[in-house]
């Protein structure tokens, strides 16, 4: 009895009632109140149309769209540099693996090279250099 308002309708899937066409649903007055209530409770969040939104706080709805470009470009652009510092961070990992490596063949013996490629496998060694000559 406490479900009155059906979740399909008026809701988005996330649980939020969406603000676009929450009028136009085919509730009864006694659903729309209980509806109200929930979401004047924040039982229910509401998710307001762009229209809506822009009523309420005395803005244009073009200005939100503006906005939300905007956001959406930094967003981006936030994305895409966090990503290049990733990259960066890996490599700079590879680098510093790497120069151990190398470090530790040039105060190496000859023989402990050669035992070295022996135990990493001769394939895989020429593999490595196969990569690095293509």
């Amino acid at each position: 009895m406490l479900n009155i308002v059906k979740v399909a309708n008026t809701h988005n899937g996330n649980g939020a009632v969406n603000g676009r066409g929450a009028r136009r649903r085919k509730l009864t007055d006694h659903q729309r109140i209980v509806l109200a209530t929930d979401v004047a409770l924040g039982l229910v969040p509401l998710q307001p149309s762009i229209k809506t939104s822009a009523a309420a706080i005395g803005v244009s709805p073009a200005d939100i769209r503006a906005e939300l470009k905007t956001r959406t470009v930094r967003e981006a652009k936030q994305w895409a540099a966090e990503a290049r510092w990733q990259v960066q961070n890996e490599a700079e990992a590879v680098n510093v693996a790497a120069d151990r490596i190398v470090s530790e063949w040039r105060l190496s013996s000859p023989e402990a090279r050669e035992t070295a490629i022996r135990m990493i496998g001769p394939g895989a060694a020429w593999d490595a250099i196969a990569k690095v000559i293509a």
